[in-house]
């Protein structure tokens, strides 16, 4: 009977270093606790600023890439900043609000997502308040034609927020279509840094209902930031009338007419 060999078994154990998430609205630090199954999670936030210079400042962040754990993971949402640290509160499961004293705008703020899962997970991101500000859209827009400019003018209002730090520093997107069409084939946009808003009436198709609206971002200069959401919607009705270049040329003809005609030689 022939002895049986033992068998030799190697094993091989391989530390992986943590790798930080990449994020969009400000620089990661990275997860506290890394794993093989390591949820591929972030958040991004924005800023938006009291009505009153010595208000608030408000920090507002959705979570990316959550949907699937909604129902079975604890999640929580704080920051810090000037040595305070505090919760954020639930505007619904993948938003949290955050309000920080108006100092956070002269530095910076480490807000921080924690989940509970097998393990614990906790991805942060440096952010500052002034360079990820989100204004609120403007309002109550209201169009009216002017003869002697022969232009449209476009006037709006802005909220409170954007007339204490951010007046002088919004620039504004109007952007037009005819009515009921595709905004992406037929819609025009045009940027100003001035309210009223001028556009020229030859710029529009005669006989022709538009739909207008407005929306605004800091100009980047001290201040930084994206886009608000769009206005509620304004419409003008254009004028019947005949192209200037079809005028052009029914006068050309005329003149064409009366050159060459027999009856004039």
């Amino acid at each position: 009977m022939v002895a049986s060999r033992p068998v030799l078994c190697t094993y091989f154990f391989i530390l992986l270093p943590a790798v930080a998430a990449d994020s969009g609205s400000g620089a990661p630090i990275g997860w506290e606790i890394t794993a093989d199954g390591e949820p591929d999670i972030t958040f991004k936030c924005f800023s938006q600023l009291a009505d009153q210079l010595d208000g608030d400042v408000f920090l507002t962040c959705h979570i990316l890439g959550m949907e699937m754990y909604l129902n079975e993971t604890p999640i929580h949402f704080t920051v810090c900043y000037e040595n305070k640290h505090q919760a954020c509160s639930v505007e619904n499961q993948l938003e949290y609000k955050c309000s920080l004293q108006n100092i956070v705008l002269y530095g910076s703020v480490n807000a921080c997502l924690t989940i509970q899962m097998e393990q614990r997970y906790k991805y942060c991101q440096n952010l500052k308040a002034k360079e990820i500000i989100k204004p609120e859209a403007p309002f109550d827009l209201n169009v009216t034609y002017q003869e002697k400019e022969d232009a449209y003018l476009v006037q709006f209002s802005i909220p409170p927020s954007s007339q204490t730090y951010l007046r002088e520093h919004l620039m504004y997107e109007m952007a037009y279509c005819p009515e009921n069409a595709n905004w992406t084939m037929s819609g025009n946009t045009k940027t100003s840094t001035n309210v009223p808003f001028p556009l020229l009436r030859k710029e529009f198709q005669p006989d022709t209902k538009y739909e207008l609206k407005v929306r605004s971002k800091p100009r980047n200069g001290f201040f930084k930031g994206s886009w608000s959401e769009w206005s509620a919607s304004a419409y003008i009705q254009t004028a019947r009338g005949v192209p200037e270049e079809t005028s052009t040329l029914v006068h050309h003809d005329i003149l064409l007419y009366f050159s060459f005609s027999p009856k004039l030689l």
